[in-house]
Formats: structure tokens, sequence, C-alpha cells
């Protein structure tokens, strides 16, 4: 699984060369790919029910960053593949109004971003790792500010962008915070050490 992640992070650094209307299709088939694979693996856990495990990288100690999809992951896995699906179907004509007053980087950046989220969103309920959610969370609220700030010409969607990513970082403390706890009791930054 490992290996289409990492390509599909890759390959979507294009979207920034490709027409809007071509930017559109090829996010689309890379989020097809996306979601093929984390719900084919999420429904063998489901339907198995033996959870599904891999070195995703080594850190700086080498210590391995697993991801991990268990019955709980797997399920919210599906709702958010089939959720993210329907949204960037409904996001075409969503953003037609725009093509007119938007640049065809404004789309490709919406359209990079919006993978981005849905990529960081799957990190999240995969990566079994403290250190490697606090990232994954904070690739999530990145691109998701992104994409809340897509008319930022207007002041009140800028004003409501920036509580958003206030509100984002407090609570990213909190997390921290949490993991620093655990660590200091257990040992581990990380989830096994919370059960």
């Amino acid at each position: 699984m490992k290996i289409i992640l990492f390509s599909c992070f890759i390959l979507v650094w294009a979207t920034f060369w490709l027409s809007q209307k071509k930017a559109y299709l090829y996010v689309l088939l890379l989020e097809i790919a996306l979601w093929s694979f984390t719900s084919f693996y999420a429904i063998s856990v489901l339907m198995v029910g033996v959870e599904y495990q891999e070195v995703l990288i080594r850190d700086f100690y080498f210590h391995p960053l697993l991801l991990k999809i268990d019955k709980l992951s797997a399920l919210f896995i599906l709702i958010l593949n089939f959720t993210a699906l329907t949204s960037y179907i409904y996001a075409r004509k969503y953003l037609e109004p725009y093509q007119k007053i938007k640049s065809k980087f404004s789309f490709s950046l919406h359209y990079f971003n919006f993978f981005i989220l849905n990529f960081a969103m799957l990190l999240v309920l995969m990566i079994n790792d403290g250190f490697g959610f606090l990232i994954a969370w904070e690739l999530m609220t990145l691109s998701s500010f992104m994409l809340v700030i897509f008319e930022s010409e207007k002041r009140e969607i800028l004003k409501a962008g920036i509580k958003y990513i206030v509100q984002m970082h407090i609570g990213y403390f909190f997390i921290v915070a949490g993991f620093v706890l655990v660590y200091n009791q257990t040992g581990d930054f990380g989830f096994e050490g919370i059960k």
C-alpha cells in the first residue's frame, strides 16, 4: 500500500502543469486509485477480521512509522472515501461559476489541496505512531485551510479561514500535550501507549 500512497502523492504535483479541465480529471483518476486501494484494504480487514499492518517509513531514530488498519479505522476509511468521492464529483459543478473569475492556478491549487486533504485524512486514520500522526494532522490542517480560503478575496472568507487555522492549531497543541502525557507514563509516543 505504501507504494500506492507515495506514488499518488508524487503524481499529484503534475496538477499544476495541466489545463483546468485536465487537472480535474487527472486528480479524479488519482483519487479513484487512492480510494480503490484503501477501500480494498479496509473491506478486507472488515471481512477477514485480521488487521493490516505495514511499515511506512523509518524515522530519524530508525523507529518504524506503521500503517495500521483495524476494524474501526477500516470503517472510517470507507466513510471517508465515500464522502471524498461524492464531494469531488459535486465540486465540478460547484466550481463552474468561478471559471470566469479564477485563474488556472487557483483551480490547480484547489484540486491539489483536495487530494492532499483526502490523502492526509487517510493517513490520520492509518498511522499508528504519534509523530507520523502529528505530521498527517498538520498536512490535513494546511490543505483544508487552503480549501476554506478559495475565495480569499472576500474579507469574511479570509477571516473564517484564519479562525479555522487558529482553532486547528489550538487543538493540535492539546493533541501534542496528550501524546507527551502518554509518553511520560508509558515511554511510548503513540497510540500503543494509550491502550
